[in-house]
């Protein structure tokens, strides 16, 4: 079952999501941003549903640290607010917000976003970690290759050697693994 947290300082609104999604998911209703941060360190939501006006640490605070820890910044963000401001919106989803629901909320059409955002969440972890796995796979088998090289397949270096450069130029086009291979210079590094 997957996992929500829901944060608003607002009781009746806690509990009228928590109401919506009990069904479905385990959902736990926090009535605040420092209780939401605290709960994460030991329980790893697959979802927040956040609000933004909160006193201590409003949802913009709250979004900034979650996206500068590398253990939550994965985590699907989703401001659940009364506000109804273009400037709001475009700062949550320029901050890292996934989408903005406004209050108050239709539960059924809750429920249907969230489903929607959690599958596809879920299918890019799915083919992030098919990538990964496919990555591994190439360089295995260029690994041996290189390995299994003789006085017959002279060229055969030089020829690998092309191929991972075109598999590394094409990884850094479509923008793959950009961390790993940030400032990598196919000239020198094989």
């Amino acid at each position: 079952m997957k996992t929500i947290f829901v944060v608003d300082d607002v009781e009746t609104n806690l509990m009228a999501a928590k109401a919506a999604l009990d069904d479905t998911y385990r959902t736990f209703a926090l009535p605040s941003a420092a209780r939401m941060l605290k709960l994460a360190e030991k329980i790893m939501p697959d979802l927040i549903l956040l609000d933004v006006d909160m006193p201590d640490m409003d949802g913009f605070e709250a979004i900034t640290i979650l996206k500068s820890d590398e253990r939550l910044k994965s985590i699907p963000v989703v401001f659940l607010t009364s506000k109804h401001d273009e400037e709001s919106e475009l700062r949550g989803f320029e901050m890292g917000a996934l989408d903005f629901m406004h209050k108050p909320f239709s539960s059924p059409i809750l429920r249907k976003r969230l489903a929607m955002h959690i599958e596809v969440d879920q299918l890019i972890k799915e083919s992030e970690k098919t990538v990964r796995e496919n990555h591994n796979a190439t360089i295995s088998v260029i690994a041996d290759l290189v390995e299994s090289r003789d006085k017959i397949t002279g060229g055969h270096i030089e020829r690998t050697q092309r191929y991972l450069e075109i598999i590394i130029n094409e990884l850094i086009r479509a923008g793959f693994y950009a961390d790993e291979i940030a400032g990598w210079d196919t000239t020198t590094n094989l």
